[in-house]
């Protein structure tokens, strides 16, 4: 399997497959990524063991909110 943050690449290299991914910054430029808050996407791409690869890739999406909220609302205790 290989990874990017855009449906056009760039890919990172192929991986054994996993259930999981660690250590994944969808924030990269290296792999399509940016620092823009809002939407991002993962793209999963899949090779077979006689190298035949997915034609299309699976996706994956989460909110990139890295601002603190803020309230004006005084807690009641």
């Amino acid at each position: 399997m290989k990874f990017s943050n855009s449906s056009t690449g760039p890919w990172s290299d192929y991986e054994t497959y996993s259930g999981t991914k660690t250590a994944w910054d969808m924030n990269d430029i290296s792999f399509g990524g940016n620092a823009n808050q809002g939407t991002k996407t993962v793209y999963v791409r899949l090779i077979d063991d006689n190298n035949n690869e997915t034609t299309t890739e699976i996706s994956d999406s989460i909110i990139f909110d890295s601002i603190n909220p803020t309230s004006s609302a005084n807690p009641v205790g």
